[in-house]
């Protein structure tokens, strides 16, 4: 009994503690599930025609963002995830200034500025990654993701009947006392949704945490070697960089190019494998901008890399790695965490006022 009383006090004070900070994140969370079916919707650049029709080349579509933007830093810039739709640009004016996210049409090149989907999830994004306060806010989120693991585990424990009583005990009896109600609310949406919401805060750990992780569990990681001097030579195109890298990962498609500084010169092209299941593990090839030289390659697919727990976090952590039935179980999940937010200080609370008109 004495076991059961301090887990049960640490399960409560701990949702309690972040009770707010999870609100925001399971709203949050839905948003980002849904981004870019968000995004493409308020596109300004949508092109019916883009299924027969050639995209324009890289190169005239980064020439363009620079003529927008001459001064900005370019941090990375996403490609669609249909034909049709724009790239995004993540972009900044200054060092210590915001980032914000442009939009560019696929099929002519032309850049379109940012719109209220782009400016909206990107903060929406910055606050649920890192509390819009950098490296220092990732590690914060994956503390309090921790924490929310520990939380769920020990109610998890607390609640479990058995294997015989478990269809009864997620049962909610509308028999009793508005707290017994609340009470059978909270405890069966936790037990149904405990795996999901482990796995997406374990996720959401280790994607903060991956550096770290990596080191302590000795995963193999790669460490690109140094780019060029440049000499008098000029920074290669970036359709040809772009063929290099897909060279080194065939059968992907590309989920983003990066830009080191100063120059904007394209060093990082990012991929995704396609699983049957949906979008595998991201694969990384890192380019020499000045001579096309492969500097660095992470193959997921390679044994000790792509073969190990922490490069399946992010596609867990973002569609369950099961592409459209994963966006509705996160969906499910974070709806219930919501609910399960609001419920847990509700019924201390009300717990609360009851035990004050009793004394």
């Amino acid at each position: 009994m004495k076991q059961k009383k301090i887990i049960r006090s640490v399960h409560k004070w701990l949702g309690l503690s972040i009770a707010l900070y999870l609100m925001f994140q399971s709203v949050s969370g839905v948003l980002l599930v849904y981004r870019n079916d968000i995004e493409t919707y308020a596109s300004r650049s949508i092109h019916g025609s883009m299924f027969s029709a050639t995209p324009a080349p890289l190169d005239k579509v980064i020439e363009n963002l620079e003529l927008r933007y001459a001064g900005y830093a370019f941090d990375r810039i996403y490609f669609p995830e249909s034909p049709g739709e724009p790239y995004l640009a993540v972009i900044k004016p200054s060092v210590g200034a915001p980032k914000e996210v442009v939009e560019i049409s696929q099929l002519t090149g032309q850049v379109h500025g940012s719109n209220w989907a782009t400016d909206l999830l990107h903060l929406v994004f910055e606050l649920h990654h890192q509390l819009a306060l950098g490296g220092l806010g990732s590690y914060i989120v994956g503390l309090l993701g921790l924490l929310l693991v520990i939380s769920t585990v020990l109610g998890f424990w607390q609640w479990w009947p058995g294997w015989r009583r478990v269809r009864n005990a997620l049962k909610i009896r509308r028999v009793s006392t508005e707290v017994r109600d609340l009470f059978d609310l909270h405890r069966a949406a936790g037990a149904a949704l405990c795996v999901v919401i482990t796995l997406s805060a374990v996720s959401g750990f280790a994607l903060a945490y991956g550096g770290p992780l990596r080191s302590i569990f000795d995963v193999g990681a790669v460490t690109p070697t140094r780019i060029s001097e440049p000499g008098d030579r000029e920074v290669m195109s970036a359709d040809d960089l772009l063929d290099v890298a897909q060279a080194a990962i065939p059968d992907a498609r590309v989920r983003d190019i990066r830009f080191s500084q100063p120059g904007n010169r394209l060093t990082t092209v990012v991929f995704f494998r396609d699983t049957v299941a949906g979008a595998g593990p991201l694969h990384r090839v890192w380019l020499d901008p000045y001579t096309g030289a492969v500097r660095g390659v992470v193959d997921s697919r390679k044994p000790g890399v792509g073969n190990s727990l922490l490069d399946w976090m992010y596609p867990i952590h973002t569609e369950m790695g099961l592409a459209g039935v994963g966006k509705i179980i996160l969906t499910i999940g974070g709806l219930g965490l919501l609910l399960l937010s609001v419920t847990g200080p509700m019924l201390w609370w009300k717990k609360r006022r009851r035990r004050a008109r009793n004394l």
